[in-house]
């Protein structure tokens, strides 16, 4: 037999080595540790980073992170990110930049009773890797991913209810209001992977979709003279339509206030069972002329939706379904008439003593107001102060307005500030009669106004015209 080489003895007396002292470590740490301590003693890599649980106690969970950059501290916060987002995963909800200042900084998070047990750093053509080797308390990680499972339980049931809510509605021929559902049941569900696909965004759309598309507002017995008109919301079908109970029309129009200014205004109204809204601005200042508009009031549960959703894809559904909503406004034209006919403005004005002062300029104020909204409107100037002895006064003077608008106002008080300013305090009362009638059509509460100006005069004037643009409000509804 041929002898061996010193090289090949050396070589096997080497294994012979390595062999025993791999006998002597399963021995030491067990069969289930094997894999482990083959794979640490052929890599470069720690024992531990091939068997996590080492070192840890009973009540502890291990966790492993690993980060590479040009730099070991870049490294070694790449590390703790993987932890965070490993961590954050587990529980089912995003940690926040606190928990990774905690652990990058402390090497702990409290809320996991988590700490850093091991690290290692192994360098490579000039670039870093650390490993990372952290113990969680079990316990409290299971009450938080416990928390989070009910959490998740109860979001899943609360959008599965919805959804069947709306689906009832559906049923009951309630179609907006099903709608309105589906989209709260989206933006509730949005982003939230557990919930059933169903409920979720992708799985409603269609249906939300289908179901605005069939809907049509339409405008019926519409009186231009007297700004109304009857509202039906149907939904359309291929052979047949049927009403839709119960959904919120908002109609939107333009208003003038006290001063005069025009303004935006809405008011929401209901459907009945058979799908019909009687319109009647509720809004007394509604301008002369111009144009209701009438829309599927969900824009709320849309705007509700739109600031949950992220997916670029998700947005452009959102903005067509908005697109899909404003097609479905119907339009209402109106011109007002007056159709009491022309009218007589007395308006008497007292000094704070309560003496007639003769001036008119209120008179020709409130005049101007109404003719410019369209009115046939005449000042009248009187001799008495009362309103009964007024009117006696326009049925026996020769004139012929249909109506007599009387308003009489007084300074209360009028008072300088310290800066030399008048502040003067007003109150008045305004009726409304027809020529041939001692009964008034209306006649208002007590107004009370204020003005300040340089002047005495010129506040007590001030007031009166505030007293007299709250007036003039008051009985336009009354005079149309």
């Amino acid at each position: 037999m041929k002898r061996q080489s010193m090289k090949t003895r050396r070589v096997l007396e080497r294994s012979v080595v390595v062999v025993i002292a791999l006998l002597v470590m399963v021995t030491m740490v067990g069969c289930k540790s094997v894999g482990a301590v083959i794979k640490s003693t052929f890599s470069d890599l720690p024992y531990w980073y091939h068997n996590p649980e080492m070192g840890l106690a009973k009540d502890e969970t291990p966790m492993l992170g690993q980060g590479s950059a040009n730099t070991e501290r870049q490294a070694e916060l790449l590390a703790y990110d993987d932890i965070i987002g490993q961590l954050s995963d587990q529980v089912g909800y995003q940690l926040g930049r606190e928990a990774y200042r905690e652990l990058s900084v402390l090497g702990t998070i409290l809320e996991f009773g988590l700490k850093v047990k091991n690290t290692y750093t192994a360098v490579e053509d000039g670039r870093y890797t650390v490993y990372i080797q952290v113990a969680i308390n079990e316990k409290l990680l299971e009450q938080a991913m416990t928390e989070e499972n009910k959490r998740r339980q109860t979001v899943s049931a609360e959008v599965k209810d919805i959804v069947l809510e709306g689906d009832e509605y559906v049923k009951d021929g309630k179609d907006l209001k099903a709608v309105s559902c589906y989209l709260r049941a989206m933006t509730l569900a949005y982003g939230q992977s557990y919930v059933n696909e169903d409920y979720g965004f992708d799985g409603l759309y269609p249906y939300v979709v289908e179901m605005i598309q069939s809907m049509r507002i339409n405008i019926e017995e519409a009186r231009m003279a007297d700004a109304t008109c009857t509202v039906t919301l149907k939904r359309v079908g291929r052979f047949a339509s049927s009403p839709i109970a119960s959904a919120e029309l908002m109609a939107t129009y333009q208003a003038v206030d006290t001063r005069g200014e025009v303004y935006d205004d809405y008011f929401v109204y209901v459907t009945d069972d058979d799908g019909v809204v009687p319109f009647q601005s509720i809004n007394d200042g509604l301008v002369r002329n111009g144009q209701i508009r009438f829309d599927l009031n969900i824009m709320e549960d849309l705007d509700q939706l739109q600031a949950v959703v992220t997916n670029t894809e998700d947005l452009t559904k959102v903005a067509n379904l908005r697109a899909l909503v404003n097609s479905k406004a119907a339009y209402f034209n109106y011109s007002k008439i007056f159709s009491m006919g022309s009218i007589a403005v007395a308006v008497i004005e007292h000094d704070q003593y309560g003496y007639v002062t003769g001036v008119s300029d209120i008179s020709n104020y409130v005049t101007e107001k109404l003719q410019s909204d369209g009115a046939f409107a005449t000042a009248f100037y009187p001799e008495l102060d009362h309103e009964d002895e007024v009117l006696y006064e326009f049925q026996h003077s020769g004139r012929n307005e249909n109506c007599l608008l009387v308003i009489r106002v007084g300074v209360i008080d009028n008072k300088t500030t310290d800066l030399g300013f008048s502040i003067a305090n007003a109150e008045g009362i305004a009726f409304l009669y027809r020529r041939n009638s001692t009964e008034p059509l209306y006649s208002s509460d007590v107004i009370n106004a204020s003005a300040f100006a340089e002047t005495p005069e010129e506040a007590a004037q001030g007031a009166f015209k505030n007293l007299a643009d709250i007036a003039y409000t008051l009985i336009k509804a009354v005079y149309v």
